[in-house]
This record gives C-alpha cells, structure tokens and sequence, in this order.
C-alpha cells in the first residue's frame, strides 16, 4: 500500500462587501446569545478543527480500522454481533482504557442482562470493587436505564456510558405485560425518541455512550439478519462495529482446553473513516488482545512486512526475512530495538486512499 499525503486545503476567501461582513458577525452573536447557554457557541468553531479525541478499543487492529484510534468522545457507537463473539471483552477493554486515559472521569456500566461477572473484569483490566470511578448499573428497565444515562451526563464527569445490552431493555408496559402479550415495537419507538434528545449533551460534556447489540434473524419471506431496537440506533451512531467469531476459530490450548479466540472486526458504519473495513485479531480470555500480533497485522496490512509464500520480508536493513508468522514474532520479541522501528514506521503511516488505489481498483473493474 502506497503511502500517501493529506491534500492542502486551500482557504476560500469571499469578496464580500464590509456591510455584509459586520452583518454576518452581527448574525452569529446575535443568534448565539440568544440560543446559546454558557460559553458553549451556537456554531462550529472551526480553531478545533484536527484529530478528533477517542477512546481506544483495546485492540490496535479494531483502532486502525476506525482510523482515527479509537472511539471518538461524544458521541454514540455500536458494537454488535452473534452470542459469544467478544463484545463484552471489548467493552471492558474499553473501559479499562478510558479509566486510563481518563483518571479523573467516572465510567458508567449498565448491566441489562443482570450478567456482569467481576472478577473477569478485573482479570481484563477493569476494577468496579476497589476502583470508585467504576458504576455499574443492574436495570432492566429502559426508563430508568435512560433516565440515569442523562443524569449522568449532564454531570459531566463521566468518559464513557456502556450499555449491555439493547435486547435485555424493555419498556414499562413489556416488563408489566403478561408472558407472551405482544407489544410489538415498543422498543423501537422509545429509542426513536429518546436518543436525539442525548446528542447535544453527549456532544457538550464529551460523553461516549456505547450500545452493546446482537444479531438477529429478520421475521421475513426473505430471512436476512437485522439488530435489536429498531433503525434509530443505527442512524444516529458514529461508528457500527460488527463482531464476528465462530466455534472454529477458537484458539486451543491442548484437545480440552481453549485459551482465546479469533475475532473477525467489521466497520459497519464509520464517520471519522473509511468504512467497511474487515480484520482478524486473537482474543486470549482474562488477557485481551496481542499488542505485538496486532502490530504485526497492521504492518502486514500497510505491506511494511511483505509476504512471499510463507516468506515474510521485514521493513529493516540487513535483517533477514522470517519464515513463518511465529518467526517473526520471535524475531520481534527478541529485539525490541526492531519491534520499536517497526511501531514508529506503522505510526508514520496512514489509513488513506490513494490516486494509485482508486487507479488499481478502477483497472481492476476494467478487467473483470
């Protein structure tokens, strides 16, 4: 992959008359004061322009694919995928790493499912018992869920908001129904209206707030798959992340023991990045991600580790090339001076497309 450079912008400069330049300023105060609270302005100021803040996943492959490292702060975001796919490691991964990155903020964990398990946490990085910045939240009720979600963050002192998970929310009326009673989409509608009225707050106190979702199967003559809640959550999220991992890629110990598996990302949404992305990466159970495999992954990616067969050719001079990926990660672990190389020239690197891309895909088309 041809490494390519940002284009310039160029400032667009208006000849536009003095009156009409006071007008427009006079515009914006007056329409600031009167719609704007505090010292937040009404309208985009473009001196914050640049890399936007996010959170990192836990999984330097996940962050590459986001391309902007992480999930970006203030916004609303999806992780969703089959049972037993990773997402709730993923999330408390993350959360780990806004407690990190964020030490002074509190983080709010809404356990819908009644299935937080504690001690995994703390084995993944994440301490709700001796940690005071970790919440967690057991309701059911989507209400209260919502209602505690906006308190919060009009407090502005949480970093991020997790929610586990979007089935395992029901409405007043689902919850007091008796078993089997339809309520068809009542979900779906309090979603519809709730969450836009949490968008400008989220945006305000530079809250993330992450909807936990599952698969499945659409009620059609066609079948297909679709997630719960409705289409609001989808429309309103930055970034849609789909987990994906079967029982045949579960990584083996011996016969009887299995010590992580492989997790398949796909960037299904993306506002801060490319979208449709798809990679794979090793979740070892109780341990998290790989940093040195992932890193290897993105440089294989950005072709800084060049395969020829089984033949790996490494980004350095008068080193020779690994045979096997085992022996570049050995290679790796026993020479850190390398591995270090190697991370600055993954990081020199960038996520964009470029002219002689488009030209490849294009003359790809041409020849099918």
């Amino acid at each position: 992959m041809a490494k390519t450079q940002p284009k310039k912008q160029l400032k667009v400069k208006m000849n536009i008359s003095s009156d009409l330049s006071k007008a427009m300023t006079s515009f914006k105060t007056a329409m600031t004061k009167k719609y704007s609270e505090g010292d937040e302005g009404l309208f985009y100021d473009h001196s914050k322009e640049g890399k936007l803040e996010s959170i990192p996943t836990g999984s330097a492959v996940l962050d590459y694919l986001i391309g902007n490292g992480g999930l970006v702060t203030g916004r609303i975001h999806e992780i969703f995928g089959e049972n037993s796919s990773g997402k709730s490691s993923l999330c408390t991964l993350l959360c780990a790493n806004a407690r990190r990155k964020y030490p002074d903020k509190f983080i709010l964990y809404a356990d819908a499912e009644q299935a937080c398990n504690i001690s995994y946490m703390q084995s993944l990085g994440l301490d709700p018992i001796n940690d005071e910045g970790v919440i967690v939240l057991q309701s059911q009720e989507i209400n209260q869920v919502f209602d505690v979600i906006m308190n919060a963050a009009e407090t502005g002192g949480f970093s991020l908001i997790i929610i586990d998970s979007v089935p395992a929310l029901m409405t007043k009326r689902e919850l007091n129904a008796d078993f089997g009673q339809e309520t068809m989409a009542e979900k779906a509608r309090f979603l519809s209206s709730s969450i836009p009225k949490l968008l400008e707050l989220l945006n305000k106190n530079k809250t993330t707030l992450v909807f936990i979702n599952q698969i499945r199967s659409k009620v059609s003559l066609y079948g297909g798959t679709t997630t719960a809640g409705g289409k609001a959550l989808p429309f309103y999220c930055s970034t849609r992340i789909q987990v994906n991992s079967t029982p045949s890629m579960r990584i083996k110990l011996d016969e009887t023991k299995y010590i992580g598996q492989t997790v398949e990302f796909t960037v299904a949404k993306n506002k801060v990045g490319p979208p449709f992305g798809v990679a794979e990466s090793n979740l070892y159970f109780g341990v998290g991600f790989d940093s040195l495999e992932e890193l290897i992954t993105i440089a294989k990616d950005k072709e800084l580790i060049v395969r020829r067969g089984s033949i790996y050719d490494l980004p350095h001079d008068g080193t020779n090339a690994c045979k096997g990926n085992a022996e570049v990660i050995k290679f790796y672990n026993s020479n850190p001076d390398k591995l270090e190389e190697l991370r600055r020239l993954v990081n020199e690197s960038d996520n964009k497309v470029s002219a002689e891309m488009i030209e490849k895909s294009q003359n790809n088309q041409d020849e099918k």
